[in-house]
């Protein structure tokens, strides 16, 4: 069995994203390490993990994956849970053309089903990287 202490008995950051599948060899695309690629109205919408938070990171949709890391809006969540819900809010504000009850429900419901895509792609990326 692995086991992610280093040699000398500490945590190793490494050795951890080892087995999370968090690491990215030199070399290797960016686009290996996010859970999550796709773009929502016009604009490129990315969902990665470091070893304490969740990043959503929300940009240009032309701009290449180095570019794209430096000028994008990074948002931070440190649970699952929190990401979803101020993820929702803030994809229903971008969303919402106005406040007539018509289009507010299909913002919700775009919505929705955005969210419903990014939970299976991290499901999916999860099973790929041996997440239980």
């Amino acid at each position: 069995m692995r086991h992610w202490f280093s040699e000398n008995g500490r945590p190793g950051i490494h050795n951890y994203m080892q087995i999370m599948g968090d690491s990215t060899p030199k070399g290797e695309k960016m686009a290996n390490k996010y859970l999550y690629d796709s773009t929502y109205n016009g604009k490129r919408l990315v969902v990665s993990k470091d070893l304490y938070n969740w990043i959503v990171m929300y940009g240009s949709a032309t701009a290449n994956d180095e570019s794209f890391e430096k000028t994008a809006e990074h948002w931070y969540y440190t649970s699952l849970e929190n990401m979803f819900a101020r993820l929702f809010v803030k994809l229903h504000r971008l969303d919402l053309k106005s406040l007539e009850t018509r289009d507010i429900l299909t913002a919700i419901g775009k919505v929705e089903s955005r969210m419903m895509d990014i939970g299976a792609a991290l499901d999916r990326k999860g099973v790929e990287n041996g997440w239980r």
